[in-house]
């Protein structure tokens, strides 16, 4: 079983942001006279901010669990899903297309994101690439996909080949995610 987490460096632009949302948003309620209309704008800003806050809190404490079986998340609940019960894989990029040529030109730091939603039924589980490991959670996913059966969407087929994995064909992991496969492969073999 391998465990992934999101490093605390890439929380640190996130937990910033937070402070200055809710900085600007709850000093504005707190220390200006209340009329209709700074409630309007700075009541929605600080509700954002508080929820981009709660999701930076999940993030910070989550781990993924993922083995040949399935893949669990612990975070301030717990979930998890099979693998052969997947009915849905789709993998998104966020950001300019400048960014994305960035990504299939295999630059690292590309600017953008990815985002991986993997479905089981009614649970439905999200993660970013900041994840460590995410290309080896995306390449686990994409097998489960081909070995269910599943079509992927054209946007998801490409952003999986625009980060190594051929999703039509059984292939050893991407480059970027060999480490973590053997130390998948050796904690397996325990």
């Amino acid at each position: 079983m391998v465990i992934l987490r999101y490093p605390r460096k890439s929380l640190i632009g996130d937990w910033i942001r937070t402070a200055c949302g809710l900085g600007i948003g709850a000093g504005m309620l707190l220390f200006t006279p209340l009329t209709w209309w700074t409630g309007l704008i700075f009541g929605p800003i600080t509700l954002l901010f508080a929820y981009f806050g709660r999701r930076t809190v999940e993030r910070q404490f989550q781990e993924v669990a993922m083995n040949d079986q399935g893949l669990w998340v612990r975070d301030l609940r717990q979930r998890g899903l099979q693998w052969q019960s997947l009915t849905a894989l789709r993998l998104r990029f966020y950001g300019s297309r400048r960014q994305h040529r960035k990504l299939k030109a295999g630059e690292e730091e590309s600017g953008g994101f990815l985002e991986l939603t993997v479905t089981a039924g009614a649970t439905r589980l999200r993660f970013d690439s900041s994840l460590e490991g995410f290309s080896l959670l995306a390449w686990r996913a994409a097998e489960a996909a081909r070995s269910e059966g599943l079509t992927l969407d054209p946007a998801t087929a490409g952003n999986l080949l625009d980060i190594g994995i051929d999703p039509d064909q059984d292939s050893a992991p991407p480059e970027m995610a060999g480490a973590w496969h053997a130390a998948l492969a050796e904690q397996a073999g325990r």
